[in-house]
């Protein structure tokens, strides 16, 4: 049970690591089309901005693959804590069998 408590604050971790994640690669994108905005206004050269799409576009990719990497981390986290939910209800039903034939057993014998 302690265990189940600390996969379910890993859960809980990584939950708000994706949506930090996801947050981030928005703000991203955001400030990149005000910036392609402010350009086209300025008139800026196409130079700097292929230099701003190419440094946009390097920060956007590693932030998906920091995304996909904390969506796996999760799901894992997701799969383990779902399968030490079964395996506390099977060790309880295990438990209650064990205490039901115990008291069976001393009825008879009494």
């Amino acid at each position: 049970e302690a265990r189940m408590a600390e996969l379910e604050q890993e859960v809980h971790h990584y939950a708000e690591e994706q949506k930090r994640l996801v947050e981030e690669t928005l703000t991203l994108e955001q400030e990149e089309s005000q910036k392609k905005l402010q350009q086209s206004r300025a008139r800026g050269t196409a130079l700097s901005s292929q230099e701003s799409s190419a440094e946009f576009s390097r920060k956007k990719a590693q932030l998906e693959g920091r995304l996909r990497e904390v969506n796996s981390q999760l799901s894992d986290l997701k799969r383990r804590q779902h399968e030490m939910q079964r395996l506390v209800k099977l060790k309880d039903r295990q438990e209650l069998q064990i205490r039901r034939m115990d008291e069976e057993i001393a009825r008879l014998k009494g």
